[in-house]
């Protein structure tokens, strides 16, 4: 809902709200009793939880973060992991799912004080599947089992979308990573 429509404050306004109008610019009156009701959508609710107050909640459309000091088997779509590394490893092996929705997002990010050592925060991507790869710019992996993406620095950062048929591509990459 856009910020549209006339909105007069105050304890007992002479001209109360006359319309609400959303994204699309349409404009919805009140109804015979001066009543503007305001529905939830997919993956959205509207609570009344007290006499002049009512709260939109929106469900989803957010990265859950993991902070991990251990490989992870296998990642989880719409999750990012920050990689402390601060076990004996000295690179975590994070592989993709095995099974994907196209939009699904994974997103990585080198977090340890060292890196590619003791308290390092180094990973590696790996693949599960027969076919499956990994794709940035002109960059790819190998398909298959044997294909991986490196992280080389502190702070390294891979955001991977995947697009359908065993395919992970790069949305965005910092840093410096290294493709086989």
């Amino acid at each position: 809902m856009s910020q549209s429509g006339i909105f007069i404050s105050g304890a007992f306004p002479s001209n109360p709200i006359q319309t609400v109008s959303g994204n699309d610019a349409i404009k919805v009156g009140p109804d015979g009793t001066g009543n503007i009701r305001i529905l939830g959508g997919t993956g959205v609710t509207v609570t009344n939880t007290s006499a002049n107050t009512e709260t939109i909640n929106i469900v989803g459309g957010g990265i859950n973060w993991n902070v991990v000091n251990a490989n992870v088997t296998p990642m989880v779509a719409n999750n990012g992991y920050i990689v402390t590394n601060s076990g004996s490893q000295s690179s975590l092996q994070l592989p993709v799912p095995g099974t994907s929705t196209i939009g699904d997002i994974i997103m990585i990010l080198a977090a340890g004080i060292g890196i590619g050592g003791v308290n390092g925060g180094s990973w590696i991507l790996t693949q599960t599947g027969l076919v499956q790869q990994t794709q940035f710019a002109t960059f790819f992996t190998t398909a298959g089992a044997t294909g991986k993406v490196y992280s080389q620095l502190q702070n390294d950062f891979i955001e991977l979308v995947y697009i359908g048929s065993d395919i992970w591509v790069g949305l965005s990459v910092v840093g410096n990573l290294s493709f086989t």
